[in-house]
């Protein structure tokens, strides 16, 4: 049993040292536990096929070692807090309310180690946000100008070929021709992202030019027209669900993450007004801190 002076007491019911002490350690075993985890997790990558562990089982691993962290970490600066703060004169006040204190200084060390941590993050995050918004910006204006000229030069290039669109189509003595090729693409391709889809002139200069290039009949090459349409707006509707699916599969990842976060954060808070409260009977005893039954100082 350790010497304790019980005639140091405070006159204040709260010891801000002691919580910012809390914190600050809460925030530098943050840390270093998240510093030694993020060099495991990378021992157990491999950019080689099959050369570590899955994606699932790794996400799994990092969420169960981000509750761990928070929990010693925050029950390691709610321990330092409670055992720090001088207590009030035990004539003005119960045990009870005592107990209360010492908890109370648990959640206040959690909630500023809270902001300290978000704090980091969002410096961090902003500082690495704004190079990426003034590299983002430059390329969207280059690409949205890109994108602009490649529509508007698709657009002409298509009122063009109606334009130039021969009365009738004269039967072809070999390949289609890459410039017939590159017409028919812009066709289909328009049809596809209209929603008024294949017009009936479009349909019918295409039958003509498939039956000219082809040695089709007409209406084996009106068959050919409605199954190359049909095929390139079903692949269109795939690749539209397949981004749905995608923005689907984010939502839920978004939803997760938050989800995690609140009940990590819950955990920490529990961690630190139980080691809080833990090291206010501790100090009022007079113990040691022990770890695992072996007193450490």
């Amino acid at each position: 049993m350790a010497d304790y002076d019980r005639t140091v007491v405070s006159t204040h019911s709260v010891d801000v040292r002691a919580i910012v002490a809390g914190a600050i350690v809460a925030s530098a075993i943050t840390g270093l536990l998240m510093a030694f985890g993020s060099a495991l997790g990378l021992s157990l990558t491999s950019a080689r096929a099959y050369g570590g562990l899955s994606a699932t089982t790794l996400a799994i691993l990092a969420a169960l070692w981000f509750c761990a962290v928070n929990v010693i970490a925050f029950a390691g600066g709610g321990y330092i807090a409670g055992r720090l703060r001088l207590p009030l004169p035990e004539s003005a006040h119960s045990a009870t309310e005592r107990r209360f204190r010492d908890g109370a200084h648990g959640v206040i060390v959690w909630a500023l180690g809270s902001l300290i941590a978000a704090y980091l993050v969002a410096s961090v995050a902003s500082s690495g946000l704004s190079k990426a918004v003034d590299a983002t910006a430059s390329v969207a204006s280059t690409a949205a100008k890109g994108v602009a000229e490649t529509a508007g030069t698709a657009v002409l290039a298509y009122q063009a070929d109606r334009l130039v669109r021969p009365g009738t189509v004269q039967p072809s003595s070999g390949p289609a021709s890459d410039t017939t090729r590159q017409e028919v693409l812009r066709i289909v391709g328009r049809a596809v992202v209209s929603e008024g889809g294949l017009t009936a002139d479009d349909r019918a200069y295409l039958v003509k030019v498939v039956a000219a290039n082809s040695g089709l009949t007409e209406a084996e090459a009106d068959k050919r027209v409605t199954e190359a349409f049909t095929a390139a707006k079903n692949a269109r509707a795939k690749a539209e669900e397949a981004a749905r699916d995608a923005a689907e599969v984010a939502r839920k990842s978004a939803l997760m993450a938050g989800l995690l976060t609140a009940i990590v954060s819950l955990l920490g808070l529990i961690a630190a007004v139980s080691a809080s409260s833990a090291a206010g009977r501790d100090r009022d005893a007079g113990r040691e801190l022990r770890i695992f039954g072996h007193e450490v100082w």
